[in-house]
Protein backbone atom coordinates (compact mmCIF):
# COMPACT_ATOMS: atom_id res chain seq x y z
CA UNK A 1 0.00 0.00 0.00
CA UNK A 2 1.08 3.57 -0.69
CA UNK A 3 2.43 5.33 2.37
CA UNK A 4 0.88 8.63 3.45
CA UNK A 5 1.90 10.72 6.46
CA UNK A 6 -0.72 12.96 8.06
CA UNK A 7 0.09 15.83 10.40
CA UNK A 8 -3.11 16.61 12.27
CA UNK A 9 -4.35 18.26 15.42
CA UNK A 10 -6.22 21.34 16.59
CA UNK A 11 -5.96 24.75 15.02
CA UNK A 12 -3.04 26.93 16.16
CA UNK A 13 -0.93 24.01 17.43
CA UNK A 14 1.89 24.40 14.90
CA UNK A 15 1.08 21.85 12.20
CA UNK A 16 2.28 23.84 9.19
CA UNK A 17 5.72 24.62 10.57
CA UNK A 18 6.35 21.04 11.64
CA UNK A 19 5.05 19.65 8.34
CA UNK A 20 7.53 21.83 6.41
CA UNK A 21 10.31 20.59 8.65
CA UNK A 22 9.33 16.95 8.12
CA UNK A 23 9.06 17.40 4.35
CA UNK A 24 12.68 18.52 4.26
CA UNK A 25 13.81 15.64 6.48
CA UNK A 26 11.84 12.92 4.72
CA UNK A 27 11.95 14.07 1.08
CA UNK A 28 8.26 14.86 1.15
CA UNK A 29 5.72 17.15 -0.49
CA UNK A 30 2.86 18.81 1.37
CA UNK A 31 -0.83 18.43 0.54
CA UNK A 32 -3.46 20.69 2.05
CA UNK A 33 -6.00 18.89 4.22
CA UNK A 34 -7.91 22.01 5.31
CA UNK A 35 -11.30 22.67 3.76
CA UNK A 36 -10.86 26.46 3.67
CA UNK A 37 -7.26 26.86 2.54
CA UNK A 38 -8.33 25.76 -0.93
CA UNK A 39 -9.75 29.27 -1.47
CA UNK A 40 -7.36 31.84 -2.93
CA UNK A 41 -8.85 34.88 -1.23
CA UNK A 42 -8.92 33.40 2.26
CA UNK A 43 -5.45 34.08 3.61
CA UNK A 44 -5.53 35.92 6.93
CA UNK A 45 -8.56 34.17 8.43
CA UNK A 46 -7.23 30.69 7.60
CA UNK A 47 -3.71 31.47 8.87
CA UNK A 48 -2.38 30.42 5.48
CA UNK A 49 1.38 30.18 5.04
CA UNK A 50 3.18 32.96 3.22
CA UNK A 51 4.29 32.63 -0.39
CA UNK A 52 7.89 32.46 0.84
CA UNK A 53 7.11 29.54 3.13
CA UNK A 54 5.24 27.72 0.38
CA UNK A 55 8.21 28.07 -1.96
CA UNK A 56 10.51 26.22 0.43
CA UNK A 57 9.02 22.86 -0.61
CA UNK A 58 6.22 21.75 -2.96
CA UNK A 59 2.70 22.56 -1.70
CA UNK A 60 -0.45 21.11 -3.29
CA UNK A 61 -4.21 21.83 -3.16
CA UNK A 62 -3.73 25.30 -1.69
CA UNK A 63 -5.39 28.26 -3.48
CA UNK A 64 -7.06 26.07 -6.09
CA UNK A 65 -10.51 27.70 -5.93
CA UNK A 66 -11.99 31.18 -5.80
CA UNK A 67 -14.74 32.00 -3.32
CA UNK A 68 -17.21 32.16 -6.21
CA UNK A 69 -16.62 28.47 -6.96
CA UNK A 70 -18.09 25.49 -5.17
CA UNK A 71 -15.94 22.81 -3.58
CA UNK A 72 -17.08 19.49 -2.17
CA UNK A 73 -15.66 16.64 -0.14
CA UNK A 74 -16.03 14.42 -3.21
CA UNK A 75 -13.89 16.77 -5.31
CA UNK A 76 -11.29 16.93 -2.56
CA UNK A 77 -11.18 13.12 -2.45
CA UNK A 78 -10.54 12.92 -6.19
CA UNK A 79 -7.84 15.62 -6.18
CA UNK A 80 -6.12 14.27 -3.08
CA UNK A 81 -5.81 10.75 -4.45
CA UNK A 82 -4.46 12.08 -7.73
CA UNK A 83 -1.81 14.12 -5.89
CA UNK A 84 -0.79 11.14 -3.78
CA UNK A 85 -0.19 9.12 -6.95
CA UNK A 86 1.79 11.96 -8.55
CA UNK A 87 3.99 12.51 -5.49
CA UNK A 88 4.69 8.79 -5.08
CA UNK A 89 5.56 8.70 -8.77
CA UNK A 90 8.36 11.15 -8.01
CA UNK A 91 9.55 8.86 -5.18
CA UNK A 92 8.59 11.50 -2.63
CA UNK A 93 6.51 11.06 0.51
CA UNK A 94 2.99 12.55 0.49
CA UNK A 95 2.49 14.55 3.71
CA UNK A 96 -1.00 15.85 4.37
CA UNK A 97 -1.32 18.74 6.78
CA UNK A 98 -4.65 19.97 8.09
CA UNK A 99 -7.38 19.73 10.62
CA UNK A 100 -10.53 19.01 8.61
CA UNK A 101 -11.22 15.47 9.75
CA UNK A 102 -14.03 14.68 7.32
CA UNK A 103 -11.85 15.65 4.34
CA UNK A 104 -9.00 13.45 5.57
CA UNK A 105 -11.22 10.44 6.14
CA UNK A 106 -13.03 10.82 2.82
CA UNK A 107 -9.73 11.02 0.96
CA UNK A 108 -7.87 8.25 2.75
CA UNK A 109 -10.63 5.73 3.47
CA UNK A 110 -12.90 3.66 1.21
CA UNK A 111 -15.57 6.33 0.93
CA UNK A 112 -17.63 6.33 -2.27
CA UNK A 113 -19.33 9.41 -3.65
CA UNK A 114 -21.89 9.22 -6.43
CA UNK A 115 -22.37 11.92 -9.01
CA UNK A 116 -25.59 13.87 -8.59
CA UNK A 117 -28.24 12.68 -11.02
CA UNK A 118 -30.24 14.90 -13.38
CA UNK A 119 -33.65 13.47 -12.52
CA UNK A 120 -36.14 16.13 -11.44
CA UNK A 121 -38.11 14.72 -8.52
CA UNK A 122 -40.03 17.94 -7.91
CA UNK A 123 -38.43 18.30 -4.48
CA UNK A 124 -37.86 22.04 -4.70
CA UNK A 125 -41.61 22.62 -4.79
CA UNK A 126 -42.15 20.93 -1.43
CA UNK A 127 -41.82 22.44 2.04
CA UNK A 128 -38.86 21.46 4.22
CA UNK A 129 -41.19 19.56 6.56
CA UNK A 130 -42.68 17.61 3.65
CA UNK A 131 -39.17 16.76 2.46
CA UNK A 132 -38.08 15.57 5.88
CA UNK A 133 -41.18 13.38 6.15
CA UNK A 134 -40.33 11.81 2.79
CA UNK A 135 -36.76 11.11 3.87
CA UNK A 136 -37.96 9.65 7.15
CA UNK A 137 -40.23 7.26 5.24
CA UNK A 138 -37.60 6.02 2.78
CA UNK A 139 -34.41 6.21 4.87
CA UNK A 140 -35.17 6.78 8.54
CA UNK A 141 -31.59 6.02 9.59
CA UNK A 142 -30.22 8.86 7.50
CA UNK A 143 -33.03 11.18 8.58
CA UNK A 144 -31.87 10.83 12.19
CA UNK A 145 -28.46 12.24 11.18
CA UNK A 146 -29.85 15.38 9.50
CA UNK A 147 -31.43 18.39 11.18
CA UNK A 148 -35.10 18.71 10.10
CA UNK A 149 -34.40 22.27 8.89
CA UNK A 150 -31.34 21.44 6.77
CA UNK A 151 -33.21 21.54 3.47
CA UNK A 152 -30.12 21.13 1.26
CA UNK A 153 -28.93 17.93 2.97
CA UNK A 154 -32.46 16.50 3.11
CA UNK A 155 -32.94 16.96 -0.64
CA UNK A 156 -29.56 15.40 -1.42
CA UNK A 157 -30.35 12.41 0.82
CA UNK A 158 -33.66 11.83 -0.97
CA UNK A 159 -31.98 12.12 -4.38
CA UNK A 160 -29.30 9.67 -3.25
CA UNK A 161 -31.93 7.15 -2.24
CA UNK A 162 -33.58 7.21 -5.65
CA UNK A 163 -30.22 7.09 -7.44
CA UNK A 164 -28.93 4.10 -5.46
CA UNK A 165 -32.12 2.41 -4.19
CA UNK A 166 -30.38 1.90 -0.84
CA UNK A 167 -29.66 5.48 0.24
CA UNK A 168 -26.85 6.94 2.33
CA UNK A 169 -27.30 4.53 5.22
CA UNK A 170 -27.18 1.58 2.81
CA UNK A 171 -24.03 2.88 1.15
CA UNK A 172 -22.38 3.35 4.54
CA UNK A 173 -23.08 -0.28 5.43
CA UNK A 174 -21.55 -1.47 2.14
CA UNK A 175 -18.32 0.38 2.83
CA UNK A 176 -15.79 -1.11 5.24
CA UNK A 177 -14.56 2.29 6.47
CA UNK A 178 -10.98 1.14 6.17
CA UNK A 179 -7.98 3.13 4.93
CA UNK A 180 -6.89 2.51 1.36
CA UNK A 181 -3.36 3.70 2.13
CA UNK A 182 -0.71 2.80 4.70
CA UNK A 183 -1.35 5.92 6.81
CA UNK A 184 0.34 7.14 9.95
CA UNK A 185 -1.28 10.01 11.85
CA UNK A 186 0.99 12.29 13.86
CA UNK A 187 -1.13 14.56 16.02
CA UNK A 188 0.34 17.65 17.61
CA UNK A 189 -1.07 18.74 20.95
CA UNK A 190 -0.33 21.08 23.81
CA UNK A 191 -1.79 21.93 27.21
CA UNK A 192 -5.33 23.19 26.69
CA UNK A 193 -4.97 26.58 28.41
CA UNK A 194 -1.79 27.31 26.48
CA UNK A 195 -3.53 26.39 23.22
CA UNK A 196 -6.42 28.71 24.02
CA UNK A 197 -3.95 31.49 24.82
CA UNK A 198 -2.29 31.01 21.43
CA UNK A 199 -5.68 31.03 19.71
CA UNK A 200 -6.61 34.34 21.34
CA UNK A 201 -3.24 35.84 20.37
CA UNK A 202 -3.59 34.63 16.78
CA UNK A 203 -7.03 36.22 16.44
CA UNK A 204 -5.62 39.54 17.67
CA UNK A 205 -2.80 39.23 15.13
CA UNK A 206 -5.28 38.45 12.34
CA UNK A 207 -7.19 41.65 13.07
CA UNK A 208 -3.93 43.61 13.03
CA UNK A 209 -3.13 42.13 9.61
CA UNK A 210 -6.51 43.18 8.16
CA UNK A 211 -8.90 40.31 8.79
CA UNK A 212 -11.93 42.58 8.89
CA UNK A 213 -11.24 43.97 5.42
CA UNK A 214 -10.62 40.47 4.05
CA UNK A 215 -13.81 39.09 5.61
CA UNK A 216 -16.00 41.99 4.46
CA UNK A 217 -14.71 41.53 0.91
CA UNK A 218 -15.43 37.80 0.94
CA UNK A 219 -18.94 38.27 2.34
CA UNK A 220 -19.69 40.82 -0.38
CA UNK A 221 -18.19 38.70 -3.16
CA UNK A 222 -18.96 35.05 -2.42
CA UNK A 223 -22.24 33.46 -3.39
CA UNK A 224 -24.73 33.13 -0.55
CA UNK A 225 -24.41 29.33 -0.42
CA UNK A 226 -20.61 29.33 -0.63
CA UNK A 227 -18.86 27.08 1.86
CA UNK A 228 -16.38 29.91 2.38
CA UNK A 229 -19.01 31.81 4.37
CA UNK A 230 -19.24 28.94 6.86
CA UNK A 231 -15.64 29.41 8.02
CA UNK A 232 -14.79 30.64 11.49
CA UNK A 233 -13.19 34.04 11.15
CA UNK A 234 -15.58 35.05 8.38
CA UNK A 235 -19.10 34.00 9.30
CA UNK A 236 -18.94 36.12 12.48
CA UNK A 237 -18.87 39.28 10.35
CA UNK A 238 -22.19 38.49 8.68
CA UNK A 239 -24.86 40.95 9.82
CA UNK A 240 -22.63 42.35 12.59
CA UNK A 241 -20.74 45.65 12.77
CA UNK A 242 -19.43 45.49 16.33
CA UNK A 243 -15.72 44.73 15.83
CA UNK A 244 -14.98 43.86 19.45
CA UNK A 245 -17.97 41.51 19.63
CA UNK A 246 -16.91 39.85 16.38
CA UNK A 247 -13.39 39.42 17.69
CA UNK A 248 -14.57 37.75 20.90
CA UNK A 249 -16.95 35.50 18.95
CA UNK A 250 -14.11 34.35 16.69
CA UNK A 251 -11.93 33.55 19.70
CA UNK A 252 -14.75 31.61 21.37
CA UNK A 253 -15.73 29.74 18.21
CA UNK A 254 -12.11 28.84 17.46
CA UNK A 255 -11.58 27.49 20.97
CA UNK A 256 -14.73 25.38 20.66
CA UNK A 257 -13.61 24.17 17.23
CA UNK A 258 -10.24 23.10 18.64
CA UNK A 259 -12.03 21.07 21.31
CA UNK A 260 -14.21 19.38 18.66
CA UNK A 261 -11.11 18.57 16.60
CA UNK A 262 -9.57 16.68 19.52
CA UNK A 263 -12.78 14.73 20.00
CA UNK A 264 -13.13 13.90 16.32
CA UNK A 265 -9.57 12.65 15.82
CA UNK A 266 -9.63 10.61 19.03
CA UNK A 267 -12.87 8.92 17.99
CA UNK A 268 -12.20 8.44 14.28
CA UNK A 269 -8.50 7.73 13.83
CA UNK A 270 -5.56 6.09 15.54
CA UNK A 271 -3.40 9.13 16.20
CA UNK A 272 0.10 9.18 17.65
CA UNK A 273 -0.15 12.33 19.77
CA UNK A 274 2.96 14.38 20.53
CA UNK A 275 2.98 17.12 23.15
CA UNK A 276 4.77 20.05 21.49
CA UNK A 277 4.95 22.27 24.58
CA UNK A 278 8.42 23.83 24.85
CA UNK A 279 9.70 21.71 21.95
CA UNK A 280 11.35 22.82 18.72
CA UNK A 281 10.51 21.05 15.46
CA UNK A 282 13.74 19.12 15.90
CA UNK A 283 12.65 18.03 19.37
CA UNK A 284 9.26 16.87 18.11
CA UNK A 285 10.93 14.91 15.33
CA UNK A 286 13.38 13.27 17.74
CA UNK A 287 10.43 11.92 19.73
CA UNK A 288 8.88 10.12 16.75
CA UNK A 289 11.93 9.54 14.54
CA UNK A 290 12.28 5.86 15.40
CA UNK A 291 8.58 5.16 14.86
CA UNK A 292 8.58 6.96 11.52
CA UNK A 293 11.67 5.05 10.43
CA UNK A 294 10.07 1.70 11.22
CA UNK A 295 6.90 2.72 9.38
CA UNK A 296 8.77 3.96 6.31
CA UNK A 297 10.91 0.84 6.13
CA UNK A 298 8.12 -1.57 6.98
Amino acid sequence: MQKVLVICGPTCVGKSSFARFLAKELNGELINGDSMQVYQEMKIGTAKESEKEMKEIPHHLFDIKTIKESFSVAEFQRLLRKKIDEIEGRNHLPIIVGGTGLYLKAGLYDYEFLEKGDTDLGLNQKSTKELYDILNDIDAETAKEIHPNNRKRIIRAIELFYETEIGKSGLNKKQKHEPIYDVIYIGLTREREQLYKLINERVEEMFNKGLEEEARYIIATASKDSTALQAIGYKEFIDCDDTELIKENIKRNTRRFAKRQYTWFNNQMKVRWVDVENKTNEGIYDEIKEELGEWLNG
